[in-house]
């Protein structure tokens, strides 16, 4: 069995804890713009209910754009890894083949286009879900903007990329090419 050349992180974040993550932050933004959160008065002491709604919703969206871009970070890291276990242990299916073609261990992951190479190579080995993976893409689009500082105009519209809509795409994701993906084993673990 070869061994991985690959240092990967033992601290890796699953799909359910950014979950978690979200709707913990979200209740609390909740409470602290209810009637309920002991300090309302004194925290909106200066503001009409109408403004204290508009920052609400501001801070709500803010929330949305940072699961967002956590969560397709998250779904990047499953295909990246699978990518490196793919080459590194020079598996004989049609799309490690694919990969190790365009591999170059001395490179660093993040050389590899994430669109170009990793998820075309799935778009091409599973034309059926070509469909779900340019979703993929167009969303990474998204999180490329949140992630940069969103200082361009971005060509699509950013309300469309809700944050329901990202978790739905990222257990899509999860649930079509669980079976396929490799992961990193854990210790003791072989591949």
């Amino acid at each position: 069995m070869r061994k991985l050349q690959f240092n990967f992180n033992e601290h890796n974040q699953s799909l359910e804890s950014l979950e978690n993550y979200y709707d913990e932050v979200k209740a609390a933004i909740d409470l602290k713009y209810s009637k309920a959160n002991p300090y309302y008065n004194s925290d909106f002491q200066m503001m009409t209910d109408p403004e204290v709604e508009n920052e609400r919703e501001e801070n709500y969206m803010e929330l949305s754009r940072e699961a967002s871009m956590s969560i397709l970070a998250f779904v990047e890291s499953l295909f990246r890894t699978d990518f490196i276990i793919r080459c590194e242990l020079k598996k004989s299916d049609k799309l490690s083949k694919r990969y190790r073609h365009t591999y170059n261990p001395a490179k660093r992951i993040y050389t590899y286009s994430y669109n170009d190479v990793v998820l075309d190579g799935w778009a091409q080995l599973y034309p059926e879900e070509k469909d779900l993976i340019n979703e993929l893409k167009e969303a990474n689009n998204y999180r490329n903007w949140l992630a940069h500082g969103r200082y361009w105009q971005f060509k699509d519209n950013p309300a469309k990329y809700k944050i329901e809509k990202i978790r739905n795409l990222a257990h899509r994701i999860q649930s079509t090419f669980a079976s396929e993906l490799m992961f990193v084993p854990k210790i003791g673990e072989k591949l």
